[in-house]
């Protein structure tokens, strides 16, 4: 399956720093030792709405989909981070996804949040 690429992206590793209150926050270190950046790929934005119990005003959810080459598979983990590099938007890893599929090549699926 060939990918369409939309976009270039920085994958940024979960460390965490602290601020000046003593409060953990995440850092912007590039993953692999700043290596991975410019990484070509597919980011698809979803929009879902949900309801609440007491209203009828929907909640708005914006999910996303990356589609990648696995061979950064070694790179993208659960709780990682994506920074878009054409819209400056940072994406939080929730799951990875290998699919299978037994004619050949299949990118890997991520599914983001927005942070």
């Amino acid at each position: 399956m060939i990918i369409r690429t939309n976009t270039t992206i920085t994958i940024l590793a979960s460390t965490t720093d602290t601020d000046q209150w003593g409060d953990p926050v995440d850092s912007d270190n590039v993953a692999d030792n700043g290596s991975a950046t410019g990484i070509p790929a597919s980011i698809t934005e979803t929009i879902n709405a949900a309801y609440g119990e007491v209203t009828t005003n929907p909640r708005v959810i914006r999910d996303g989909v990356c589609r990648l080459s696995t061979k950064y598979a070694a790179l993208v983990t659960d709780n990682n981070r994506i920074r878009d590099e054409r819209t400056g938007l940072t994406w939080i890893v929730m799951d990875v996804y290998f699919p299978n599929n037994a004619i050949g090549h299949v990118p890997m699926h991520i599914d983001l949040k927005r942070s």
